[in-house]
């Protein structure tokens, strides 16, 4: 999945390539500090951000990865808050609490929905999906 991401991302950059070279033109130079920034975010913003981002689809619950989203906008927000210097006005601390707050709802376990069966049976397996009943 890595290596289809960035044939993705390659594939981005060369469809902007030639409008960005009719609207900004052919750059006069590139600097260190310049190839030192497209490093940082190739290597660092892509190739170790997707391989984390892949692992933790395959290992985590689906409940958890659907709220991955939600976590790196609360990330980005207290990013911005802590470093940058940037407020947030009443309205937005609502939203970044009430966001907090559905994203740890959402790692509250239900309750078994039969109450006389005892939890571990009603909750499926990935081994659980792909066995067969008794056989005759």
């Amino acid at each position: 999945m890595v290596g289809f991401a960035g044939w993705q991302l390659t594939a981005g950059g060369l469809v902007l390539l030639a409008p960005v070279l009719l609207v900004e033109g052919v750059p006069g130079g590139v600097g260190i500090r310049a190839v030192a920034g497209y490093l940082w975010l190739g290597g660092a913003g892509g190739l170790i951000a997707y391989t984390f981002w892949f692992r933790g689809l395959r290992v985590l619950p689906v409940t958890a990865t659907a709220l991955l989203g939600l976590l790196s906008l609360l990330v980005a927000t207290a990013l911005g808050v802590l470093l940058a210097g940037e407020s947030l006005d009443p309205l937005q601390v609502l939203g970044f609490a009430l966001a907090l707050a559905a994203l740890a709802a959402g790692q509250i376990t239900p309750a078994p929905r039969h109450p006389g069966i005892p939890a571990s049976r009603t909750q499926m397996t990935p081994a659980s999906r792909t066995q067969k009943g008794p056989r005759a």
